[in-house]
């Protein structure tokens, strides 16, 4: 946070994402991804957002690329509507 403030920014944006594999019936891999908003002057969380992709099967290419993708866009649409109704114009 020091360091964002230093920058000048209002709101840092945290996240991380984490792959997942499962050995079901056949390997296949997917992705969660969480990000929170903060509001940097009082350390106060604007917004907070999880996503978990579908599972992807781990031999098909660009599988899981497709789904740490599909975890972000998500993540990201769901946080961003929640920042609109706490932001201040």
């Amino acid at each position: 946070m020091v360091q964002a403030q230093a920058a000048g920014a209002d709101i840092v944006v945290v996240f991380e994402a984490k792959k997942e594999e499962h050995k079901a019936h056949i390997d296949s891999v997917s992705y969660s991804f969480w990000v929170k908003a903060i509001e940097v002057s009082t350390a106060t969380i604007m917004a907070a957002a999880i996503s978990v992709s579908s599972p992807r099967p781990a031999f098909v290419s660009r599988s899981e690329t497709l789904a740490l993708q599909e975890a972000t866009m998500d993540a990201m649409a769901k946080l961003g509507p929640q920042m609109l109704r706490r932001a201040r114009f």
